[in-house]
């Protein structure tokens, strides 16, 4: 087991002649330090971001690639330096607390939460994708969540050029499938993690590893009142197959904006006339009745079922 690294800054620690250390975060693996701070020329209250544990992207180019993105739910990064021998961003102060905590405190985000969430994230994700990069890291704990419901993406710790993504393994719920062997991941793979996020976000669970999907663990049902369209994004993000997802952010924000197939009503046929008495003609028999062929339309094709969100596909 690793050393648990604690934060090297104390509260009044100084640097670069300006920013003020207030408190550090709890440190997270996977993460960079984060501190609350202030800027003293300014009087303004700060996010400060420290380098603490090896990233596959460093902290200075993680500052790079978010002011390339340059909008939400990336921050707006304020400054980067060094400073003995450690990496900085400076951010706006972020609102709210990390999704992990909201959810552990106050319980599943609501419909309408979840499917703010969803364009948040969405959106982030295109953006990044087109930079071409992967996310490969998005947990609960690695999103921000204000009270007034949006969502912030502070760090990109394991972004990686979509060219070089092949790597070594990786286990863990908000894992895909793929992501588990030496196949090289894609988008897919993001939107997978998105799809677990979402399925944590909306149920307060967290998803079985898709390792154990892949041997037949099955996810909860979706809670009563979700969306019908968040429930087909859910549904579509979580298939175990990449083929069988979205294959971009933008397919994925078109699922859900997509209106659900309306079931038309069958057009009812008419009863057929009643037989004429026949008519007592020896040479002329009655004609025989011809009934009308069933004029009822097929029903439209929609998602109909349960589909992976609530059993293994």
């Amino acid at each position: 087991m690793s050393e648990r690294l604690a934060p090297s800054l104390v509260p009044g620690t100084v640097l670069q002649g300006k920013y003020q250390i207030v408190a550090a975060w709890p440190l997270t693996a996977g993460q960079p330090q984060g501190y609350h701070a202030l800027h003293l020329g300014l009087g303004r209250a700060v996010t400060l971001l420290e380098e603490v544990q090896p990233a596959a992207l460093p902290l200075a180019e993680q500052g790079r690639l978010m002011t390339r993105l340059g909008a939400e739910p990336y921050p707006e990064v304020l400054d980067s330096f060094g400073e003995a021998g450690r990496a900085y961003l400076v951010l706006p102060a972020l609102p709210g607390a990390p999704l992990a905590g909201s959810l552990q405190g106050r319980g599943p985000l609501t419909p309408a939460e979840g499917l703010q969430l969803a364009e948040d994230l969405l959106a982030g994700l295109g953006r990044l994708h087109s930079q071409g990069f992967l996310i490969r890291q998005l947990r609960p704990q690695d999103i921000w969540w204000s009270e007034e419901g949006k969502a912030t993406l502070p760090w990109l710790p394991a972004a990686v050029p979509v060219a070089l993504a092949q790597s070594a393994p990786q286990v863990g719920p908000y894992h895909a499938p793929e992501e588990t062997t030496s196949a090289v991941p894609g988008p897919p793979a993001d939107l997978y993690a998105l799809g677990a996020v979402l399925y944590t976000s909306l149920t307060g669970a967290v998803p079985p590893l898709a390792t154990e999907r892949l041997l037949g663990a099955t996810l909860q049902p979706p809670p009563p009142g979700t969306p019908a369209a968040l429930e087909r994004l859910v549904d579509r993000l979580l298939r175990l197959r990449p083929e069988e997802r979205p294959q971009t952010a933008a397919q994925a924000e078109a699922e859900l904006l997509k209106e659900p197939a309306q079931t038309v009503p069958p057009v009812a046929t008419p009863a057929p006339s009643p037989a004429p008495e026949p008519v007592h003609l020896p040479t002329r028999p009655a004609p025989a009745q011809i009934i009308p062929p069933n004029q009822s339309q097929p029903r439209r094709a929609g998602w109909s079922g349960p589909g992976c969100w609530a059993q293994r596909c």
